[in-house]
């Protein structure tokens, strides 16, 4: 008889990603996983609790490129712009999975090294704690936000030709529209990304954002 097979965190977390890119969040089942590693579903509950740590695997997966090394030399802004891009690329790669990116911030490395770069950065700007807080979830739902759109609604999409139709009666929504099939989706990033980063600069004591270029 052969002997059991032994998994791990990494083997479980990447079979569980493989469903969830497959199926979405809705497939990812302990039943579904156990069959992705050829095991039975009573075999994986001593490797994992239940479906909850399962998805804190796939985020650490997800996440596993992601961290918070920036050059500390360059100012706040180019901080967080850099770190915004690099958590929106992680997302990207697994974009079914983005929900857990923020239910389980908390249990990845990766969010938490992230999470300690951009609050030092927004230290750097000037902003005091509670500050702190509402800039780093705004900034949160921004990027996270912005990679579900981008897979159920993006620019170019059927949807966005049907309200650039619209001009009769929705005359904002039908020019706007037809001004978002002409853009791209990196360039709506960062110029979201800009507008938020002048609204943290607006507050009272903060540091003015450097001016100039900003390469990718």
């Amino acid at each position: 008889m052969p002997r059991p097979r032994t998994l791990t965190p990494e083997s479980i977390g990447a079979a569980a990603l493989t469903v969830v890119d497959r199926g979405g969040l809705g497939a990812l089942t302990i039943r579904a996983v156990a069959a992705e590693l050829d095991v039975g579903a009573m075999s994986l509950y001593r490797y994992v609790s239940g479906r909850s740590e399962i998805e804190a695997l796939v985020v650490e997966r997800v996440l596993s490129g992601m961290d918070g090394e920036t050059d500390a030399t360059l100012p706040w802004d180019r901080r967080i712009l850099a770190l915004a891009r690099r958590a929106r690329d992680a997302a990207r790669t697994h974009p079914a999975a983005s929900p857990l990116l923020v239910q389980h911030r908390h249990r990845a490395a990766g969010t938490l090294a992230w999470g300690e770069a951009v609050l030092g950065a927004l230290a750097d700007a000037g902003l005091d704690t509670v500050s702190q807080v509402v800039a780093f979830r705004s900034l949160q739902a921004f990027v996270f936000g912005t990679v579900l759109i981008e897979q159920h609604g993006p620019l170019a999409g059927s949807g966005t030709e049907q309200l650039a139709e619209r001009a009769e009666r929705h005359p904002h929504i039908a020019a706007t529209a037809t001004a978002a099939l002409a853009l791209q989706a990196d360039d709506v990033f960062d110029a979201g990304c800009e507008l938020w980063i002048a609204g943290i600069a607006a507050r009272p004591g903060a540091i003015r954002p450097t001016s100039g270029g900003r390469d990718r």
